[in-house]
């Protein structure tokens, strides 16, 4: 007899993946890792036709073996820029080379004016923008989020579930 369940939410079905034997448990975390790591490799090709930041970034993607699928930033290497100043850290780059720059590079402040990101900066006009980086694509992005998004999640973890199943019968 075959029994079919049915989830609500993602909490719901990870109550039901913590109530399975730790055999099958450990293959889902396999799985979830190789899912990952094919999305890492995927992410760092798209990346290379997209400048230096974009590289060094999607360099230091990294799968990780957990309950569920995780993709992490590692590595301790600063992004050396080609001018030769100090290097700023991978998570002060990220974002910029995910989603772009060329907007407004301050934040609001709860007056009219802005306040500017770098303080010592001689500028602070509300028309500075972030140039290192490729033009804003808003919540697009260039490599990792349309690498995620076109990526099949569901199949190969089911698939990995299903087999895992049979084998404990």
């Amino acid at each position: 007899m075959t029994r079919r369940m049915v989830y609500q939410s993602m909490d719901e079905f990870r109550r039901g993946i913590g109530k399975l034997p730790k055999a099958v448990k450990k293959e889902l975390k396999e799985a979830g890792y190789e899912m990952t790591r094919e999305v890492a490799s995927e992410a760092a090709s798209e990346a290379l036709g997209l400048g230096r930041q974009a590289k060094h970034v999607a360099s230091k993607i990294r799968p990780r073996r957990q309950k569920e699928p995780q993709l992490v930033m590692t590595g301790k290497s600063a992004f050396k820029p080609s001018s030769g100043r100090r290097g700023a850290r991978t998570s002060d780059i990220m974002w910029g080379a995910e989603f772009g720059g060329s907007g407004y590079s301050g934040r609001r402040s709860s007056g009219a004016n802005p306040v500017p990101w770098n303080l010592n900066s001689s500028s602070t006009s509300p028309h500075s923008t972030t140039r290192q980086f490729l033009p804003h694509k808003g919540r697009t992005g260039y490599f990792l989020w349309p690498t995620i998004r076109q990526f099949d999640f569901i199949g190969p973890y089911r698939d990995a579930l299903f087999k895992a199943m049979l084998r404990m019968r």
